[in-house]
């Protein structure tokens, strides 16, 4: 988990990303697409997408200050530039890999380099994604109640894929709650499915086991940790409240800088909640495609259809991919940093 990925790895998954995005904006575009997009362009008001793009920024800064208070705890005094340069790292990598697989490995392998101990970085992380779970879950299942006018229209199949991404948000919440505080149940439901999965004829179940324990032995250290500070948890619960509101309050710029008045804050905020983790389920590098897709069927009782693409665009421009290449920056300066750092003097 520690170790840095080959130049390889990172090198496919950034083809990969450049090629579901040159899909995705093919997509968008053919037809009329284009000349939607730039006759909306004439008339946007700058001043609305100006206060959008901060929120990203928000959002990052909001992961690094809770990083800064777990670490706390273990005794370590981390400036707050390293935790924002840590959470710019994981956004990278979160963006690049499938269901955001690659930002915690790669959070934990730069913490590393600063001279953090990996078991309690990977812990810091495991609590932070589980808190993080926990408010978005609960904040998109309120959503989701809130504004069913809004998804009443929604072809059934449509319905059934929001429907899903929540059901498997849920159940991952509740798998995390019984690692978390019941040892016993966890490790049932895990032989439960390494069992299944031998009746399917799984190859390396005893690998799979041997990780699987692995996790469950971090999940109770996450457990004690909790136990003893709830304090700072609950300090870390609702400053990600304030961070996961700020991801979303984008959608409701994009909303005011094409003109759109007719729908409020809230109704922007909760159709957001519930999009962003439908789609966080699918297992593609920042849910490419699936978000644009997402969005337009979502978001089509809310925007006229001339404006849909426009909307789509804009939101997931200054929504995700902005940050994607100032986290990528990032990246490249952080590396250059380390082997900077890793150059000797030549002896006299």
């Amino acid at each position: 988990m520690h170790e840095k990925p080959p130049f390889t790895s990172t090198l496919k998954s950034m083809l990969l990303f450049a090629s579901l995005l040159a899909a995705t904006l093919y997509m968008l575009l053919r037809g009329g697409g284009l000349h939607d997009l730039l006759a909306a362009l004439r008339f946007v008001k700058l001043r609305f997408l100006l206060l959008g793009a901060p929120c990203v920024f928000l959002y990052i800064s909001a992961e690094a200050l809770n990083t800064r208070l777990l670490l706390r705890l273990f005794g370590y005094r981390v400036r707050v530039a390293s935790c924002l340069k840590y959470s710019f790292c994981g956004y990278f990598f979160c963006a690049l890999t499938p269901s955001s697989s690659g930002g915690q490995p790669m959070q934990v392998y730069y913490m590393k380099q600063d001279g953090i101990s990996i078991s309690h970085s990977s812990l810091v992380l495991l609590v932070e994604l589980a808190v993080y779970q926990l408010v978005a879950i609960t904040l998109a299942v309120l959503s989701f109640f809130g504004s069913l006018p809004f998804f009443a229209h929604l072809p059934h199949g449509a319905l059934a894929v929001v429907a899903v991404g929540l059901l498997l948000n849920l159940l991952v919440l509740v798998f995390t709650f019984f690692a978390i505080f019941s040892h016993k149940t966890a490790v049932s439901i895990v032989n439960l499915g390494l069992r299944l999965l031998a009746l399917l004829h799984v190859r390396h179940i005893d690998v799979l086991r041997a990780r699987a324990e692995a996790h469950l032995v971090q999940y109770r250290e996450s457990a004690a940790l909790i136990h003893r500070n709830a304090g700072t948890i609950s300090r870390v619960a609702v400053i990600t409240v304030a961070q996961i509101i700020a991801l979303h309050s984008v959608s409701f710029f994009v909303y005011r800088a094409l003109g759109m008045t007719q729908y409020g804050y809230l109704t922007l905020l909760m159709l957001q909640a519930v999009l962003h983790i439908t789609v966080s389920a699918i297992p593609l590098p920042g849910a490419i495609g699936a978000s644009e897709s997402g969005f337009h069927l979502i978001y089509r009782s809310i925007y006229p259809r001339a404006l849909l693409g426009p909307a789509t665009v804009l939101a997931r421009g200054i929504g995700f991919y902005l940050y994607v290449v100032v986290s990528g920056i990032t990246v490249a300066a952080t590396h250059m940093a380390l082997a900077r750092r890793k150059v000797k003097p030549l002896e006299s």
